[in-house]
């Protein structure tokens, strides 16, 4: 079973692989948990974000789930997660 930082960990892991971000990038997103600056410029990137943790996590995201808040929030976001996520 996941703990939330390991959910959080994989999120980011997963941005970095598809954003090809910069240590330093990486570095902010740990430290202040915020997915705005990459979603709220791109909506496409939104949804992708979505489609790869549905692969990632196994896991699937209703629409009304899916807002920006949730999105934009790493913390948030990984405990969307750990709550849909099926139990292994």
């Amino acid at each position: 079973m996941s703990t939330l930082a390991n959910i959080r960990e994989a999120i980011i892991d997963i941005l970095a692989e598809h954003l090809s971000l910069t240590e330093k990038s990486l570095e902010r997103l740990r430290i202040n948990g915020r997915l705005d600056e990459f979603t709220a410029v791109d909506s496409l990137l939104m949804v992708e974000l979505v489609l790869l943790l549905e692969e990632h996590f196994e896991i699937r995201f209703d629409p009304e789930n899916i807002d920006a808040k949730l999105i934009s929030d790493l913390d948030k976001l990984a405990a969307f997660v750990a709550d849909v996520r099926p139990v292994s």
